[in-house]
């Protein structure tokens, strides 16, 4: 009776040791997968408005089509300030400027921010000072 209930506790521990705890490791390695993909895509997006000072509907649709693809539950928050006057724009506030002129157009020295949320929880975060 002790030797059979001992081979069905090690064939337990050997389902674990080799099924679950890998699977665990490599949903681990997909979320930093993730995260990097994120981050080097806001990264992308917020050097190329700082560069040009320029942030085009063609340019955020890509963008947002890149992050939803690779999150479901993603909400993307853009945020500019104004050195001088401590104005902020938000996102909504671009989208409009979008109904305009197919770009918003950011003053020198303004500040940027990406923030990526999934689930309510920052993935990733980068900013910058337009050149």
């Amino acid at each position: 009776m002790s030797d059979s209930f001992s081979k069905i506790v090690a064939i337990l521990i050997s389902v674990i040791l080799m099924f679950i705890i890998p699977i665990s490791i490599t949903r681990e390695r997909q979320n930093e997968y993730k995260q990097t993909y994120v981050l080097s895509e806001t990264m992308y997006l917020v050097d190329n408005i700082r560069n040009t000072g320029v942030l085009s509907k063609e340019m955020y649709n890509i963008y947002v089509n890149k992050i939803t693809g690779m999150i479901n539950n993603s909400r993307i928050e853009i945020v500019s300030s104004d050195m001088e006057y401590k104005d902020f724009v938000f996102l909504n506030d671009i989208i409009d400027g979008f109904k305009n002129n197919e770009k918003y157009e950011f003053a020198r020295f303004d500040y940027i921010k990406i923030i990526v949320y999934e689930n309510d929880k920052p993935i990733a975060y980068y900013g910058g000072s337009v050149k």
